[in-house]
């Protein structure tokens, strides 16, 4: 990016900001040169008119070129002003050496219309050039008077230079800064957004896991439940379909109370206000009477004492979660006939185990890696707990959860 452009976009900074006081700067040297010309009294009125007429192009220039230039950087205006000021500096001062107070505005001009250091160098020294040949024109070229003024005019020159470099450095390193607080604030809106985003998707993948672990599976037992039934009515057992039809109807109303849960708060319905063990409890009875597979609950009471008041809402959901998933996947893959559900803990972690007598996983058609055990990981991941898949062909599936204790 050149400098210009650079200069062009960057935050207004207090250079940019200091422009109105430049205006009033230039209005009130204008005003001292009027007013020196007429309290000097000795200038012929030609001459003065002469004066006047050139400080009157000097302030119709300035309205037109240098006060526009100051504020949008124009630089073909910012040269043609200074063409200006410096014609009308060679005028001033061969008319009156008096209005040599005129450098002490044009040098700062300078600084502040020219872009880029080389070319406000190389204007700076067209001032002082104009500056001697004004002089020059008022007291000769002569070794004597040139040596004169000609070191006024240096000095005047190096001051003016070593002034603007120091100038022009300060406002480089403030536009940097203003770049970077830019890009600062550009990075941490990069990364507001990506958070936001990445909030969006772990909220997604919760809802996914929640859906899995709960609707879905409450519908797979409405459906199995359904198909029995009808089996049931078409072999005219009327009173073991209405058995299944009023299972079908506690899971649906489980099924409803969840949907109602996840909306309000992702809460489990089967842990709020109540304890773990009694939702593993009527969880083992409600699979055992949907699929007549016998379900052991064992939990070590005296282990667990205290465990339902101490354990962390996120805790129990991770425990309840996995023994829903386990039992789902022996409804699904197991062909068991008695499923474990124990409950314990130890060395400060706390372990959920579903235990199956089924045919097992095998390796190369259903293997330990569905989304619902990745949804299992997962949620364990998130509260520093770990999950566990031991399987093999015929002999059964032993899902088990470790999570630590509050």
């Amino acid at each position: 990016m050149s400098e210009r452009t650079r200069r062009a976009t960057r935050p207004v900074h207090a250079w940019d900001r200091g422009v109105v006081g430049w205006d009033a700067a230039f209005w009130v040297v204008l005003a001292l040169l009027a007013v020196s010309l007429v309290a000097e009294g000795d200038n012929p009125p030609e001459q003065l008119v002469t004066a006047f007429s050139v400080i009157g192009v000097l302030a119709v220039a300035y309205l037109l070129l240098g006060g526009p230039a100051a504020r949008t950087r124009s630089q073909p205006r910012a040269f043609a002003y200074l063409a200006v000021l410096v014609v009308a500096l060679v005028v001033l001062l061969w008319l009156d050496a008096g209005t040599s107070f005129l450098l002490f505005l044009a040098y700062p001009q300078v600084w502040l219309l020219v872009e880029g250091r080389a070319r406000a160098v190389a204007m700076t020294a067209v001032v002082s050039v104009a500056g001697l040949v004004g002089f020059g024109l008022a007291f000769g070229f002569g070794p004597t008077a040139l040596r004169s003024y000609g070191t006024a005019v240096a000095a005047s020159f190096l001051f003016s230079l070593a002034l603007g470099l120091w100038i022009s450095s300060i406002i480089d390193q403030s536009a940097e800064r203003a770049d970077l607080v830019a890009q600062l604030r550009a990075t941490r809106a990069e990364l507001a957004a990506a958070e936001r985003s990445a909030g969006a998707a772990e909220a997604r993948a919760r809802v996914a896991r929640d859906i899995h672990d709960t609707l879905a599976q409450g519908f797979t037992s409405i459906v199995m439940l359904a198909q029995v039934a009808r089996r049931d009515v078409d072999a005219g057992d009327a009173d073991q379909a209405r058995g299944r039809l009023a299972a079908m109807e506690d899971v649906a109303r489980t099924n409803l109370a969840e949907a109602r849960a996840l909306v309000a708060a992702f809460s489990p319905v089967e842990v709020h206000g109540r304890d773990l063990v009694g939702a593993l409890r009527r969880l083992g009875d409600r699979f055992a009477a949907e699929t007549g597979v016998r379900v052991a609950v064992d939990v070590d009471e005296t282990a667990l004492d205290g465990l339902d008041t101490d354990l962390h809402q996120d805790l129990a959901v991770v425990l309840l979660r996995t023994a829903q998933e386990g039992l789902a996947n022996v409804r699904k893959h197991a062909a068991a006939t008695s499923v474990r559900l124990g409950l314990d803990r130890s060395g400060g972690t706390v372990r959920l185990v579903v235990e199956d007598d089924g045919r097992g996983l095998h390796p190369d058609v259903d293997g330990p890696t569905g989304f619902g055990l990745r949804g299992l990981r997962d949620r364990a991941g998130d509260v520093g707990g770990r999950v566990d898949v031991a399987t093999a062909p015929g002999g059964g599936t032993r899902l088990a959860v470790e999570v630590p204790e509050p």
